[in-house]
Order: structure tokens, then C-alpha cells, then sequence
């Protein structure tokens, strides 16, 4: 009989340890969502209801963040060059001159070749000069999630295209890493330049969360809400130049951090060509006082996905 019941003892115990055990993960669940709950109530006040001069202002205001910018789109036909925008391998550098590496000694992912006279005038960009971006060989590509100014970035200027630049093929690497397909990384992947077009900052922007902050129970504030999520305005799945940054969760710049990093020198989205995590969204962004200086030594570098 002891023998017995100690079987069913055995026999029991592991589903009543797993019930105990959900049921506390349940509770402490209820009990985090409780804490979320009042926190957020208190942070937002109900307060009075929105009115028609609010939400008018809101429409303005957000129309007046548009910022000019320029659409890339893969055009696998065309050839690379020392000119031109690309996706991808051969990076045009002088002859002899070293290959950029990370601080583990790992040669960087060349990314992309930016030329300023292929693309509308941008104010604020250079009119012409050729830019090589390259990035880090790591499972993160070189992303500091914590600081995106701390990312493993490296960029090559040149004021003139035509200062002597020849293909230069990828260092391989110990265990390379790369956003890019096969096709993108062996041969690279031209990209053509779109007509100039005004883009507003999306949902997630910074300033739209900073506007809000501590308004979001009071009534109607739907209206708003409608404004800034309206799928019309939704920024289409596309790599370009200006404009605003793009990203899956949230908005990486807030007050006091990255939030003078305002001017678009790359947004890279996922596609055949490129992909980011579970197809995310990447973004270089650079101050507007860097920018008019072409000072690329001060980039912030992030992608994140969903």
C-alpha cells in the first residue's frame, strides 16, 4: 500500500506543480496589468474633451513637419559604377586604400553608395559628391540598440566621383553577417532615384508622443488619434533619402536623446534585396548641422523589426 501511494503521489504532483505554477504566472500577470492600469490612469488625466480648434491645430501642426524626400527603387538591370546609387557590393575606392574595419578588427558590410548629383536637390543635402556607407558584420550589423550614435557605422565621403575609384570587392570575414540576399552582396543592386515629395512623420515620431503625453483618456481624443494613424498617410514600404525615419516598435530619439538626429540620410525597409530582422526597418540618421557641413563622421545607425 505504501509503495502504491507513493506512485500516485509521483503521478500527481507533476500536473498539480504545473497548475500551481500557471496560476502564480497568472496572478503576478494580473497583478503587472493592475500596476500598468493605474499608472497610466494617472499619468492621463480623463481632463476636458477635445475640441474642432484642437484638432485643427494638430492638422497643422503635423502638415508642418513634412520634409522633402526622394524614393530609391532597386533596378537590378542597370550597371554599377563609381556614379550612381547601389545596393551592395563593388564599394568604388581609391586604389590601395584600406578597407574600413570594426573595433574587433572584422572588415565592415558595405551597404550602400549614395550619389548626390543622381538625386533631386534636397535642401540641407549636398548637390553632388558620392557617399559609401558601411556597417558592422555582426548578428546586430552593428546596431547599439541602447544608443544608435554608438552603432558600428563607418562612411567614406567623396566631394568629387571622380577621384580614381575602382571596384573593390567584400574582405570575407570570419563568420560574415549581412542584410543583404546572395544576388545583393555578390553583384550589388542599382537603385534609381524618385522625383522630390513632401513626407510627414509618422505615428511613432517623438514629437507626435511628446504632443500627447498625458492627454490620451481625455474625450475625443480619438479625433486625433485618427489624424496621425490614417493609414492614406502611412509611409509606403520603400528605401529613400529625407523625409522622416520609419521604424516597427518605436521612435529610438526622445527629449535629451537623439532627438537633434532629425535629417534622413538613409532609410533602408525590407525587401528582396535587403531584409532586417523579421523584415524591419533601417534608418542612418545624421543632425541637420553635420549635414550642411557633409561632416559623416557623427552618424546614428538603427533597425529594429516587428
Amino acid at each position: 500500500m505504501i509503495a502504491l501511494a507513493i506512485v500516485v503521489l509521483v503521478l500527481c504532483f507533476g500536473p498539480a506543480r504545473r497548475w500551481w505554477q500557471q496560476r502564480r504566472a497568472r496572478r503576478e500577470w494580473l497583478e503587472r496589468q493592475q500596476t500598468w492600469q493605474a499608472e497610466y490612469e494617472a499619468a492621463n488625466p480623463v481632463g476636458e474633451p477635445v475640441i474642432d480648434l484642437e484638432v485643427a491645430e494638430f492638422r497643422q501642426w503635423l502638415s508642418g513637419l513634412a520634409l522633402p524626400c526622394v524614393a530609391l527603387t532597386p533596378d537590378p538591370a542597370r550597371a554599377l559604377g563609381p556614379v550612381g546609387c547601389h545596393l551592395g557590393v563593388p564599394a568604388f575606392l581609391p586604389p590601395g586604400e584600406t578597407w574600413p574595419e570594426d573595433g574587433d578588427g572584422v572588415p565592415m558590410e558595405f551597404l550602400v553608395q549614395i550619389d548626390f548629383a543622381a538625386l533631386p536637390p534636397l535642401p540641407d543635402y549636398p548637390a553632388s559628391g558620392v557617399l559609401l556607407l558601411f556597417v558592422g558584420q555582426t548578428d546586430s550589423h552593428g546596431v547599439d540598440f541602447d544608443d544608435p550614435r554608438a552603432s558600428s557605422i563607418h562612411a567614406r565621403w567623396f566631394a568629387r566621383p571622380d577621384e580614381g575609384r575602382v571596384a573593390t570587392t567584400q574582405p570575407p570575414a570570419p563568420e560574415p553577417v549581412s542584410p543583404f540576399s546572395s544576388v545583393a552582396r555578390e553583384v550589388g543592386v542599382a537603385l534609381a532615384a524618385g522625383s522630390l515629395e513632401a513626407m510627414e512623420p509618422d505615428y511613432s515620431d517623438w514629437r507626435i508622443v511628446q504632443r500627447l503625453e498625458g492627454q490620451l483618456r481625455r474625450p475625443g481624443i480619438e479625433r486625433i488619434e485618427d489624424i496621425y494613424n490614417d493609414e492614406a498617410r502611412m509611409p509606403p514600404l520603400r528605401h529613400h533619402i529625407g523625409g522622416h525615419p520609419v521604424f516597427v516598435q518605436q521612435d529610438v530619439r526622445y527629449p535629451g536623446h537623439c532627438d537633434d538626429y532629425d535629417r534622413v540620410l538613409l532609410r533602408l525597409t525590407s525587401d528582396d534585396h535587403v531584409i532586417w530582422g523579421d523584415v524591419g526597418e533601417a534608418n542612418v540618421l545624421i543632425t541637420p548641422t553635420d549635414l550642411r557641413a557633409c561632416n559623416f563622421s557623427r552618424l546614428a545607425f538603427t533597425w529594429d523589426c516587428s
